[in-house]
């Protein structure tokens, strides 16, 4: 593959994924804690490439090829609009670092911002994607009849009686990874004794719909162009090549 192909292939390829990561973006635009995912790149060093493996010996002298990008994500944690809702099972926190803590169904543990619980048939507080919120009781601390609500300090309340507290963490967002129903980690958070905890209200994602909208349509249009010069630089590969076995 001669350097230019390869820079529009790389460049499609970047495209691509901007375009993945934008529709993926708006399309959580009404989901409570979702964080929205950016894209860096940087540019490549030659031997990262696949083409050096196969030409090393002949371009040993290449460090660099402009154009050719190495792509990334990130999670832009900026804490998203507090909406009141009234509801006493709906939590928000106040601090971006902070997330509750939750367990899913195959036992790991699964970060989350999104406060809208619900009880299940064991009166253990859920996430509305299923997970066992973590509590001081540990996983599926099932409460006593009564009204549930919660305290600003992050305490369990029953009828008005403390009965446990949620489990609040603090994370460094360059250690997380999207994943169903929240975030991963690859080390264990930090425990806040005493949280800060927005009572009847949930914090929605952190995605503007009209941003997010302009972000999907020039991602959109990108993809098209660089798919369309890819293209062009094949037809004049292939009018190269026939010239030159035709004068052959």
């Amino acid at each position: 593959m001669d350097i230019s192909s390869y820079i529009a292939a790389s460049a499609g390829l970047k495209g691509f994924r901007e375009l993945e990561i934008a529709n993926h973006n708006v399309s959580n635009v009404g989901t409570a804690g979702y964080k929205k995912e950016r894209m860096s790149g940087r540019m490549q060093s030659f031997e990262d490439t696949l083409q050096s493996t196969v030409e090393g010996d002949i371009r040993a002298g290449v460090k660099e090829f402009q154009g050719v990008v190495d792509v990334e994500t990130h999670l832009d944690m900026r804490v998203g609009s507090i909406n009141s809702t009234g509801n006493p099972m709906d939590v928000a926190l106040g601090e971006p670092n902070h997330f509750f803590v939750t367990v899913n169904g195959e036992g790991q543990t699964v970060y989350t911002r999104a406060g809208n619980f619900t009880l299940n048939s064991n009166r253990s507080i859920v996430t509305a994607a299923g997970n066992q919120v973590i509590t001081d009781g540990g996983a599926g601390l099932a409460l006593p009849l009564g009204s549930v609500s919660f305290g600003e300090d992050g305490s369990i309340l029953v009828d008005g009686a403390v009965a446990g507290r949620l489990q609040v963490v603090s994370l460094d967002p360059k250690e997380l990874q999207l994943t169903e129903g929240g975030f991963v980690a690859s080390t264990a958070g930090q425990v806040i004794e005493v949280p800060t905890v927005l009572t009847g209200s949930l914090e929605m994602a952190n995605v503007s719909v009209v941003e997010g909208m302009v972000e999907l349509i020039s991602a959109s249009r990108s993809f098209e162009t660089y798919t369309k010069l890819a293209k062009t630089i094949d037809d004049v590969n292939e009018m190269t090549v026939t010239r030159i076995a035709s004068k052959g």
